[in-house]
């Protein structure tokens, strides 16, 4: 049995991990780690390895944005507006006591700090179980906030034929009439890669869709590029393009892994907006990850955007754990102003909705 906190570098093991949710293996974290991590952000990493399973967390020592100082200094996910998830590194299928023994881990490593701030996280799961109990029994004081909301189609035993029958808005349906009438008429054509060899011409187009669009330009500039590329080395990667007249006009990037579809980036260009570029390319990646990877899920990520709606069945909440230690000052002024804004909150019986995006009107 091996417990190590607080490493500088991911485990030898752990750096190869691709089992369960894609924003929690391996690779995802070593590419993030090398690519959209700031100077003043070092990587951190906790691991727990038993005959139960090899599990590890990745996480970065960041300074907490509070309204008012002094500001607590937290171990933190090793996440970012990237990341639509979170979660262990495991080797293989891990048990509920390796779970516990890496939150173990991880609380023990918390006590010198000011505390931990975990997610997006679903709170149902064993993980998030165990993690809870685990900072609660070591004295933290913990709190649940919500990330983000999350819209998404059960699409197991299901063909795209029964998805647009099923989808309650009309506009998907509408969507591939035009989407139809547009390769027929040969007004242009959309191609969908998901292989790393002859990827660069995509990548390229994509990048063109994309600084074209109203996105703004990307903070870390080689994260997306070496995205794309691991994605496709791994075999996750689904990036469509839709040219108009031999024009790059949409681009949008999907990950397939764990039987799931992950709608990840969708930009397009605006002057072809009168044309639903968006939401064609749409109708192609649906029934190509519907009809063709057979995913039990079509997932669209972070965000409560009302055009989703449009798209998807039902939706979910995920959430962040907070967790603040009592026993230093900045973390014990963290945890009693976190209880003061949560009990504002719930007598003002605040919502916090996302805010939509007007501009992906035409996913």
């Amino acid at each position: 049995m091996l417990r190590r906190e607080l490493s500088g570098s991911l485990p030898d093991w752990a750096s190869h991990a691709l089992q369960g949710d894609l924003f929690c293996t391996g690779p995802w974290f070593s590419h993030f780690a090398a690519t959209a991590l700031s100077s003043g952000e070092p990587a951190r990493f906790v691991q727990w390895q038993s005959g139960d399973g090899d599990v590890a967390l990745a996480l970065a020592l960041k300074e907490a944005r509070a309204p008012v100082l002094p500001h607590a200094r937290l171990l933190e996910s090793m996440a970012s507006y990237y990341s639509c998830g979170y979660g262990p590194i495991a080797s293989a299928p891990a048990g509920a006591s390796a779970y516990r023994g890496l939150a173990e881990v991880l609380a023990r490593a918390a006590r010198g700090h000011d505390g931990v701030a975990l997610g997006p996280l679903d709170r149902e799961s064993v993980f998030a179980r165990t993690t809870v109990e685990a900072l609660r029994a070591a004295g933290f004081m913990t709190f649940w906030t919500l990330a983000y909301r999350n819209w998404y189609a059960a699409t197991a035993g299901m063909t795209y034929a029964q998805y647009l029958q099923r989808v309650a808005s009309s506009f998907p349906a509408t969507s591939e009439k035009r989407r139809r009438a547009f390769l027929r008429k040969g007004q242009g054509t959309i191609e969908i890669v998901s292989a790393a060899e002859g990827l660069q011409p995509f990548l390229e187009a994509y990048q063109e869709v994309y600084s074209e669009s109203w996105k703004v330009p990307e903070p870390y500039p080689s994260f997306m590029p070496g995205l794309i590329r691991l994605a496709g080395e791994r075999g996750w990667l689904r990036l469509g393009i839709l040219r108009v007249d031999g024009e790059p006009a949409a681009a949008q990037l999907w990950f397939v892994a764990d039987g799931r579809a992950l709608i990840y980036k969708v930009a397009y260009v605006e002057r072809h907006a009168k044309l639903s570029v968006g939401s064609m390319l749409s109708c192609a990646m649906l029934e190509h990850v519907i009809d063709v990877d057979r995913v039990r899920e079509v997932d669209f990520l972070s965000g409560d955007d009302a055009y989703k709606a449009k798209w998807m069945f039902e939706r979910r909440d995920r959430h962040t754990l907070l967790a603040f230690n009592p026993r230093r000052w900045r973390g014990l002024l963290a945890g009693l102003r976190e209880t003061l804004a949560q009990r504002r909150d719930a007598l003002r019986h605040d919502a916090v909705p996302s805010p939509t995006i007007a501009k992906d009107a035409d996913v």
